[in-house]
């Protein structure tokens, strides 16, 4: 599965590339220690495949690579970085 990524300074988000393009989606802003994801979006014909989480990996490893920690107001993507102890080093709730 590819994603492609598109940012700038105030943030920017994650998708999947080529046809399957829209059917899936991560929105995130950046702050001044890191990034918050705050939307997670996948078409119900992908369920089950574990697309979301894929989309959270791509934005930490994104994050790692730029230095940056990792909070997500998203709901989906919270309950994704709190379960999974690979992301404990850039997992860092604002609030």
């Amino acid at each position: 599965m590819d994603f492609r990524h598109d940012g700038d300074a105030h943030g920017g988000h994650f998708h999947l590339a080529g046809p399957e393009r829209g059917l899936a989606r991560l929105d995130y802003r950046r702050h001044p220690h890191g990034i918050d994801i705050v939307h997670t979006e996948v078409d119900p014909q992908l369920a089950g495949q574990g697309v979301g989480k894929k989309l959270v990996e791509a934005a930490v490893v994104f994050a790692r690579g730029e230095g940056l920690q990792v909070d997500a107001s998203c709901p989906f993507a919270r309950k994704v970085l709190e379960r999974d102890a690979a992301f404990a080093d850039v997992f860092k709730p604002l609030s």
